[in-house]
């Protein structure tokens, strides 16, 4: 920062290009205000929060800016911290006012710091959603585990019963009935206890292709009664990779059977695969379908646990899946709007044996 000579401004001035180029590259909004509060100088970031340019900038009051179409979210004008809420798109901005003193502490201006808090927030909110998760998973399993004790009584009961009685018995109807709903609640307490433990990784080189194949022959069959066409893309020199391969199976079940579902009058399921950021990265698969769609308010609960939007299920496959994915190393998103379907993304690293990326 470059102070004037003269000491009777006592003021500070523009920086010259060399610290311009420092505080450019600055992903925080540096702004310097005169001692008027009026703005001398905003850097790149600044430019892009506020949204607009540099010169446009120039002689205005800072807090008059922010104030147009903002919403004040705590702290008083002047020096120190305030929060804004930023016009229609709800951004969160915070600003840091602090005076700027020279060697002889007289007060020249003013430096303020402007920062999009969205991102801040996000991680804040992820951080949150997964203290969540652990503590669910671990009441989960230990509920699952309470209450699968009972049952295997109760199925063995039932069995002994139903063994006495003769096969002309009407009351063994009762009896296979209770037996078949015992069975049912376990296959449920394993789904609970994949998500709350989920199994170590078998990790072993596989070719992702001869997975997509293997689930795409399990599930042909429905398919072509919902009147589904299945597409498969293929990039080149697509390497094996580390999978445990029965995970990433249930994975690729999960994510085929919600398109299928998804689409009750028939139409597309397309599953691209392709490298990405050559020689070094990941392998991309997307799972498109042209099915329903997801409404915008479901989105960012879509992997939550227990979430779900059909009449039947625990809301616990997609969970599972974000979980195998993150296991391997990976990550996945998903794109939608109502009527157009939805595209899952799943990046996996591309590893070999010694853990460095091939």
């Amino acid at each position: 920062m470059v102070v004037k000579s003269n000491e009777k401004s006592r003021s500070v001035e523009r920086p010259g290009p060399f610290v311009k180029g420092i505080l450019d590259g600055i992903e925080t909004g540096v702004i310097l205000l005169d001692r008027g509060e009026k703005i001398i100088f905003a850097n790149k970031a600044s430019e892009e929060i506020l949204g607009k340019k540099g010169d446009l900038l120039l002689g205005k009051r800072l807090l008059s800016l922010l104030s147009q179409g903002n919403e004040s979210l705590g702290g008083k004008g002047g020096d120190g911290t305030i929060f804004f809420q930023k016009g229609k798109e709800n951004t969160p901005l915070k600003l840091s006012i602090f005076p700027y003193h020279d060697y002889l502490g007289r007060e020249r201006g003013k430096v303020a710091s402007l920062q999009d808090m969205t991102h801040v927030y996000k991680m804040h909110g992820e951080i949150v959603k997964m203290d969540r998760l652990a503590y669910l998973g671990e009441f989960s399993s230990t509920l699952a585990h309470e209450i699968r004790n009972p049952l295997a009584g109760i199925k063995t009961t039932a069995q002994a019963l139903n063994e006495e009685l003769g096969n002309d018995d009407p009351r063994k109807e009762y009896l296979d009935r209770i037996i078949k709903e015992i069975d049912r609640l376990n296959d449920l307490l394993r789904t609970f206890f994949s998500f709350a433990k989920p199994k170590h990784l078998n990790l072993a080189p596989c070719q992702i292709q001869d997975l997509i194949k293997e689930v795409k022959g399990l599930l042909a069959k429905e398919a072509e009664n919902r009147g589904i066409k299945i597409k498969e893309i293929y990039g080149n020199g697509l390497p094996p990779i580390p999978l445990d391969f029965n995970q990433m199976q249930q994975v690729f079940m999960n994510l085929f059977l919600n398109a299928l579902q998804s689409m009750s009058a028939g139409g597309k399921l397309t599953v691209e695969i392709k490298r990405r950021n050559l020689p070094r990265g990941w392998i991309q698969v997307k799972v498109k379908d042209t099915g329903v769609g997801i409404k915008p308010e479901h989105l960012p609960k879509i992997f939550d646990p227990f979430f779900t939007t059909k009449s039947k299920g625990l809301g616990l496959g997609l969970s599972i899946t974000h979980k195998i994915v993150e296991g391997h190393g990976g990550k996945i998103e998903v794109e939608s709007s109502q009527g157009n379907g939805s595209t899952f993304i799943l990046d996996l690293p591309v590893k070999i044996d010694d853990g460095s990326q091939a």
